[in-house]
């Protein structure tokens, strides 16, 4: 091919900021340009007749000829459809201006590279009506749809706008398929998977970092071709374009990588109301394996209620009254009866309605890792009492393994406060507590008090681990790491399971009722 690309006549060919560009050649697809049906013509012959010295041939069935004919007067172009041109006297197929065809992965047509919105729509439209789970859908757009429109995206014309538009598109069709109300913060489709989010690309902030990583280093290439597409007016502009959007989320556009995006959606996802719980996700890749790694391992069911308890989607009065709160501050309180605003987390963690939930809730994680622990060969008791000066003392677990004793216990608490703090305050509790550690040594047979350990299973009741804890636990049970992936799972079914107890159950709180009665015989 670089003999044939030598061989081309010499001033045929497409004027480019003072270069002549004669051919545009990938591997065994080649374009050649000329100026005029002579040059054109010539530029065939020369092809052929080089090619067929070295054993290449070309197949005129595959090949085509576009030819714009500008109309100064009208400023306009007309496309010519006769065929003019032929190879080894086979008449060569013209395009006509209806037409479009594929180069190096992008559409064309005669107004240039085609509009993508209509394949976009199809494509959404064909996976929604495919008989998959809505993990399985998001995985096919996040991994093969989006990505194979992004080549003809930033190689194609661009707007804002387009893209916008696009991004719109794909959320309100993920939004269908996980069933999640409108006022759901957009960086939670966005954000990594890492940082508590769905990761589907955001159109419009990859593709202007891509256009300046691949069309940023035309300038400074040995190429003259290339340099001279650098100063050509749709380059800079183009350029210029991404540059400005880029800023929107980094100050720094010499250094555009994939951590920029993924620190923008992050911040943007922990500073709305409804992701600030998840921002401690990304300190323990196990609380969110469940996304994307392990997502098959659950129905399609089960996945649609992790992901609405994991970004606070389920519909509380307080969260249902967002936007169009005109009424009485009582409307907003506790269908229960609890005389406080009745938001997912009190539903979940605080109503008496889901209390024998969340006790089932916490044994679940509780036997689940202590099950684990057995495996590995230690020792296992499951909430032993113990009294002591202080009370009753009844932690959840109880182990000892080669002359070591562990106390665990148990906590699936609120994300609001920092979960690190919750673990250090539980291990203090049990770890602190000098009579407790003689008599759990004493317990498992253990000589010395010192070889006994506290620690906490601690995690939020969306599912986030407290990193502290986590790490503790891997390093003084020495359980594998799939174990910890998939607590998060038992927490959230638990969870959602609270919210559906408390809806089902009509029980009023019985304080609440007595002032009732009260004020009525008053």
């Amino acid at each position: 091919m670089d003999l044939i690309l030598a061989s081309l006549p010499q001033g045929v060919g497409y004027g480019l900021e003072g270069e002549k560009i004669a051919a545009l050649a990938y591997a065994d697809d080649l374009i050649l340009l000329a100026g005029s049906k002579v040059g054109m013509q010539e530029s065939i012959d020369t092809v052929v007749e080089v090619g067929e010295m070295l054993g290449l041939r070309v197949n005129s069935g595959k090949s085509s000829v576009l030819s714009m004919v500008p109309d100064g007067k009208r400023k306009k172009h007309h496309y010519l459809t006769g065929r003019v041109y032929s190879v080894s006297g086979s008449k060569l197929r013209q395009v006509s201006c209806v037409e479009r065809w594929r180069y190096l992965g992008v559409d064309f047509e005669s107004s240039g590279t085609s509009m993508i919105e209509l394949q976009m729509r199809e494509a959404l439209d064909n996976i929604t009506k495919a008989p998959l789970k809505p993990q399985q859908r998001l995985e096919i757009v996040r991994g093969h749809l989006i990505p194979r429109f992004m080549h003809g995206l930033v190689l194609g014309t661009i707007s804002d706008d387009r893209l916008r538009m696009l991004d719109i598109e794909v959320r309100g069709v993920v939004r269908k398929w996980l069933r999640l109300p409108k006022d759901v913060p957009k960086a939670y489709f966005h954000a990594d998977v890492k940082d508590g989010g769905l990761a589907i690309p955001s159109l419009r902030t990859v593709i202007p970092a891509l256009v300046l990583r691949r069309f940023g280093g035309l300038a400074s290439s040995r190429w003259s071709v290339a340099k001279a597409a650098a100063r050509s007016e749709r380059i800079r502009k183009k350029l210029g374009w991404a540059k400005k959007h880029v800023r929107k989320f980094t100050n720094d556009t010499h250094d555009i990588n994939i951590t920029s995006e993924a620190q923008y959606w992050r911040e943007m996802l922990h500073a709305s109301t409804d992701g600030h719980e998840l921002r401690e996700s990304s300190r323990n890749p196990a609380s969110t394996k469940w996304i994307r790694e392990r997502c098959m391992e659950y129905s399609g069911r089960d996945f649609v209620q992790f992901v609405h308890c994991h970004i606070n989607a389920l519909p509380s009065r307080v969260r249902a009254s967002r936007g169009r709160r005109n009424g009485a501050e009582s409307e907003l309180n506790c269908r229960a009866g609890c005389m406080v605003r009745e938001t997912t987390a009190h539903t979940i963690q605080q109503c008496f309605r889901t209390h024998g939930g969340r006790i089932k809730r916490h044994d679940c994680v509780t036997r689940f890792i202590a099950e684990a622990m057995t495996t590995k060969g230690w020792k296992v008791e499951v909430e032993p009492r113990f009294t002591t000066s202080l009370g009753c003392r009844k932690p959840d677990i109880i182990a000892a393994r080669d002359g070591v004793g562990v106390i665990v216990d148990t906590q699936i608490v609120s994300g609001q406060r920092s979960l690190d703090e919750a673990h250090r305050a539980k291990r203090r509790k049990y770890g602190g507590h000098e009579e407790l550690v003689r008599l759990v040594a004493d317990r498992l047979g253990l000589s010395c008090a010192k070889s006994v350990r506290a620690t906490s299973c601690t995690i939020s009741w969306r599912g986030v681990w407290s990193g502290a804890s986590l790490n503790e636990m891997q390093k003084l049970l020495g359980l594998n790491k799939s174990v910890f992936e998939i607590v998060p799972g038992l927490v959230l079914r638990g969870s959602h399971t609270n919210w559906t107890r408390f809806n089902q159950m009509t029980a009023v709180s019985a304080e609440t009722s007595n002032r009732a009665t009260g004020d009525l015989w008053a």
